[in-house]
């Protein structure tokens, strides 16, 4: 019996001992595995904060079954992945400083462990952050990520600034009237019409606008767009952006008839296009996330900009227009506003609520006095009736009121008997189609239209 009891409890603390010592390999193996992990990880870190997005990449798994899941979606491939950070972060400021931090570690297996954590990034102007969920896999003896889900928070912005060019406007208005010129095709050389303007007068716009538009060619220069536009700030010009989308249900780049014009979308494409989570309203999201990229840059350094997503609400042969009430195109308008500024965070814009001269219906398109900051009035018809003017009055209130585009220019007597007018916009090469030299400088020097030359300059 004691022969018995003693190989009982002498085979008990050999097996104790194995099973300690197999938690003891597994702790040590853990241990081991972990701080492999984190140096990588770490490194990834420093090598986004030295701006090398080619390094930061080093450590997913170079492979087209590497997936990243973000705000925007999936993205699968390690390439396309590498495209869409470079596109996100286009320069340094864009990537400022990132900080990692680590919550848990977990092992699954002797080759998958997974990576809890949150990020922070410190920028100029604001402070965007999130968590993450990576599960990284011992490939050919290397740790590598092969799944990197991240989510992003509501930025939170560093300081709340007032817009000195919106200020201005208010302080001009029935007093002056700011001299604007819109610039579109090419965007490859996105001052051309504002150079027409310097020829033929001697002056430059104190309004110079562009627009992101929707063909290949143009969308390729849209950074060359972006670029003016900072170049025009930086010479005391007011910037105004419009955005010619795609329709959704269709892929980018587009035409123009068909395409922009007559491919509107049905009414139950147009209720999913408003509905969260749809496939429609997810592409829609995607492409404002390109075009907040651009937006991001212009904030980072500084410029305030006048953003008139849908021009002439009104015009139904825009894919956009032509909808009225509260489900209709004011709501498109919402929801873009909503998630460039809260999604997104942008806090440099300006919007710009848009109608054309072709029905008095405005009510039944406004989105709402919280939406908007600026009124604009694209005329190409009957507009510069005073009726249209007295019209206008009873909507806006206090807030300022432009003639956003136009092919015939205000005279000096229309801009007098309305004076609220702060800016008018002609369309690109319609002002030299439809205004002569000599009435183009005449008003370019009528004493209360302001060019840039007179402007106060921008902190």
């Amino acid at each position: 019996m004691r022969l018995q009891k003693s190989i009982t409890s002498r085979l008990l603390q050999l097996v104790f001992l194995l099973v300690f010592s197999s938690k003891l390999i597994l702790a040590q193996n853990d241990k081991v595995d972990f701080e492999q992990i984190e140096k990588i990880f770490f490194q990834q870190e420093e090598d986004w904060n030295r701006g090398d997005i080619d390094a930061f990449m080093k450590a997913y798994w170079n492979s087209e079954e590497l997936q990243f899941g973000g705000a925007s979606g999936i993205t699968k491939g390690w390439q396309q992945t590498l495209i869409s950070y470079k596109k996100a972060y286009p320069d340094k400021s864009s990537m400022g400083t990132l900080n990692f931090e680590i919550k848990d570690m977990t092992r699954h297996s002797d080759k998958v462990v997974s990576l809890t954590g949150s990020w922070v990034l410190e920028r100029e102007n604001d402070r965007p952050g999130g968590h993450f969920l990576l599960i990284w896999r011992k490939i050919d003896g290397k740790w590598q990520i092969v799944v990197d889900h991240t989510s992003q928070k509501q930025v939170s912005k560093v300081a709340t600034k007032s817009f000195q060019t919106l200020d201005f406007i208010v302080n001009i208005s029935g007093k002056y009237t700011l001299a604007g010129q819109h610039n579109k095709e090419p965007n490859a050389d996105p001052d051309k019409w504002t150079r027409f303007i310097h020829e033929t007068t001697g002056k430059y716009p104190a309004l110079w606008s562009g627009d992101f538009l929707f063909q290949q060619d143009n969308i390729d220069c849209r950074w060359k767009m972006i670029h003016e536009a900072k170049n025009q700030w930086d010479h005391g010009a007011i910037i105004n952006l419009m955005w010619h989308a795609c329709p959704p249900d269709g892929g980018e780049p587009c035409g123009w008839d068909p395409g922009l014009l007559r491919a509107q979308l049905d009414d139950v494409q147009w209720k999913e296009l408003l509905t969260d989570g749809s496939p429609l309203n997810s592409i829609w999201k995607e492409r404002m996330d390109d075009i907040a990229i651009y937006l991001q840059y212009l904030e980072d350094k500084g410029v305030e900009v006048m953003f008139r997503p849908f021009h002439e609400m009104n015009q139904g042969l825009f894919w956009w227009g032509g909808r009225p009430g509260p489900e209709g195109t004011a709501r498109l308008y919402q929801l873009t506003h909503d998630y460039f500024t809260k999604s997104k965070g942008l806090s440099n814009l300006i919007w710009v609520w848009d109608m054309q001269d072709m029905s008095r219906d405005f009510e039944a398109y406004n989105p709402g006095d919280e939406y908007w900051d600026l009124f604009a009035f694209d005329i190409y018809d009957q507009g510069y009736d005073i009726s249209w003017y007295e019209y206008i009055l009873t909507l806006v209130g206090d807030k300022p009121i432009a003639i956003g585009e136009c092919s015939k220019l205000p005279t000096p007597e229309i801009l007098e008997n309305q004076p609220r007018w702060v800016f008018f916009m002609p369309w690109a090469e319609l002002v030299k189609e439809s205004n002569s030299p000599e009435l183009i400088s005449e008003l370019y020097n009528h004493p209360s239209v302001i060019s840039r030359d007179e402007m106060p300059g921008w902190n």
